[in-house]
Order: C-alpha cells, then structure tokens, then sequence
C-alpha cells in the first residue's frame, strides 16, 4: 500500500490525528493525485466535486469538518477497496460538542473545547460525561443574573482563551442607525475590566 493511502487509512481508524493528517496533506503533493480519483457529492449543499479539493478545504481543527472529512475519506476506501475499522472519536466529540453545552452557550470555539472542556470528560458513560462538560461549561461561560437570550445564535465573545463575563442585554431599538430592532449584550473581561458589546438584530 502506498504510503498516502496508508496515511488515509491510519486517520480514518484513529492511529493519525485530524491535525497530523492535514498536514500530511498540506505538504505532500502525492495525495492530490490519489483523493482525486473519488468524488464528493452533497446535492443539499451544492456540493459536486473531487474528494482531495473537499478535504483540502477543510480546516480540520474544527470538529464537525475534522467529522465530514472522516466520513468522505471513508468513502473514498470504499471507492478504492480497502477495508477498515473506522474509529468512532470524530461523531462521539461532535456529539458531545453539540448536546453538552447549554443552547445560550452556542459555543463556536473548537480550541476552546478541546483545551479546556473536553478534558473534563473522564466518566466511562456518554450520559456522565455529558454531565461532566456541562458543569465544565457552565464554569467557564458566567453571567451576571441571567443567560443571553440570543437572536442570531451564539456569539459569546472569547479573549485570550477565556469567555468574557456575560453582564446583561438590552432591547436595540434605533431606526436612524439600525433598520432593525434587536438586541446588544454586554461582557466584561474580568482580568482587564475591558468591556465588549455583540449586537445582533433581526
């Protein structure tokens, strides 16, 4: 077996992580020629082209595409006719991503997660590990009286690694600034006394 395709195969069963994996595909042209062979087809999102171009565009770092790409490389092993075990790491960190955190948390910061939530998961069970980085989540993400109530989806500010302090929001209702009516929340960073406002309309 080539060694590119071994690479493939190693990512795919969970001996090379997403980070190693890409970039081996960064620095070695090889696998342009080899991931071309297969095709990426997701008709929902207007999506029709070569598995290489797919996965090359991806930023692996972040869990649901560090997901899609395992799945599309699963596919091209199918195309090929290589057997394998895939590992299950890649759905059971998004799942875990996605159903652990409180909905006004919605966080987005994939470092952030692995680095400071993840780790706290050491139960044997997914209900308590779920738990686990729940509690981890609520530590980290703080606030005043009460969550934010968000209208576009979370957009919960983060500086140098840490979520800012969520003090409050309140109604944005400015026609000769904003077409729309909305909403601006306040956050503090605790270490600086800096404050920062997100606003979302809609």
């Amino acid at each position: 077996m080539q060694p590119e395709l071994q690479q493939v195969l190693d990512f795919v069963e969970g001996r090379m992580s997403a980070e190693q994996f890409e970039r081996a595909l960064m620095e070695n042209p090889k696998f342009e020629e080899l991931l071309s062979t297969s095709r990426v087809k997701f008709s929902a999102q207007n999506v029709d082209t070569t598995t290489y171009l797919y996965v090359v565009g991806l930023q692996l770092k972040n869990i649901g595409n560090a997901l899609n790409a395992h799945h599309v490389l699963k596919k091209h092993l199918d195309a090929v006719g290589i057997s394998y075990k895939p590992t299950e790491l890649y759905s059971e960190t998004y799942d875990l991503f996605i159903t652990s955190q409180p909905k006004w948390i919605e966080c987005g910061d994939d470092e952030l997660f692995r680095q400071q939530i993840l780790p706290f998961a050491t139960a044997s069970s997914k209900a308590e590990k779920k738990l686990q980085l729940r509690n981890r989540f609520l530590v980290l993400f703080r606030y005043a009286k009460n969550p934010p109530e968000w209208i576009q989806g979370g957009a919960w500010p983060i500086e140098d690694g840490k979520p800012l302090y969520f003090l409050g929001q309140v109604q944005v209702d400015a026609p000769e600034l904003f077409h729309d009516i909305g909403a601006a929340y306040l956050f503090i960073n605790q270490s600086t006394r800096e404050t920062k406002v997100v606003i979302q309309l809609f």
